[in-house]
């Protein structure tokens, strides 16, 4: 079977899974059964027929009409995958970018955060214990922002990293890798400074930390570009399906 089949049974496949309202995990589960089923279809007509282009009407005859799929596809999804649905919000969109996508990680963040202290600060606030109010509300100033800009740091290096590094030999670059390489080492020795310099105050105890951080600094770059492995083949997955044209 050639690329240009394959295209055309995937496509085949698409019609009725793309208007399915499902989980991106559950999606991908629909896909690849229905693939292989469909591939399995082509194959024996293509031997019976002896013809690639008679073998593929054939295989989408036997398919059936991608409306009549589809209902039956979504009677499929329990109630519970809509969890899924709305954090695949999260999840890249097409059309979008890399820099998009980071952000909307970094507010998702932001805003979990500071529901969180939203929802606490009531009960500190009635057991006036100073000291706790004190600490969540430097908690809320400080990891907040950190933890959002860690969150954009999370997307963005590793997906970026693995686009040099995993990418085709035309897009690999090794030198424009380099700066994530590096940057990636400061990661661990500033979340382990600036947070306990803010809330202690103590520079020389804060530097000993950073110095300790230090350590492990060398895993940053092999952890950033392990994550960034599994992001770029799920991005790369995603695209190609989305850029399957459903509508003829």
């Amino acid at each position: 079977m050639n690329d240009t089949i394959l295209t055309q049974l995937k496509t085949t496949v698409e019609r009725a899974v793309r208007p399915v309202t499902a989980s991106r995990r559950r999606k991908r589960q629909m896909r690849e059964e229905l693939l292989a089923h469909l591939t399995a279809v082509f194959e024996d007509e293509q031997a019976r027929l002896g013809d690639d282009a008679a073998a593929l009407e054939a295989t989408r005859r036997r398919f059936g009409p991608a409306d009549t799929l589809l209902a039956e596809l979504q009677g499929t999804v329990p109630r519970w995958d809509r969890i899924g649905v709305m954090l695949d919000k999260l999840s890249w969109e097409p059309g979008e970018s890399l820099a998009h996508l980071a952000a909307k990680h970094t507010l998702a963040t932001f805003v979990s955060y500071s529901v969180m202290i939203l929802a606490i600060l009531p009960a500190v606030i009635l057991h006036r214990k100073h000291d706790a109010l004190v600490f969540t509300l430097q908690f809320f100033v400080v990891m907040v922002p950190l933890m959002s800009v860690f969150s954009f740091v999370f997307v963005f290096f590793p997906t970026r990293l693995a686009e040099f590094l995993c990418g085709d030999a035309r897009q690999r670059a090794w030198r424009r890798a380099m700066p994530y390489l590096l940057g990636s080492l400061v990661f661990f020795p500033v979340f382990a400074f600036f947070p306990y310099w803010v809330f202690t105050g103590d520079l020389a105890a804060s530097l000993r930390h950073a110095r300790f951080a230090c350590l492990f600094a060398p895993v940053a770059p092999l952890l950033f570009s392990l994550m960034g492995r599994v992001m770029f083949h799920e991005l790369r997955y995603e695209k190609e399906w989305a850029s399957l044209d459903v509508d003829d």
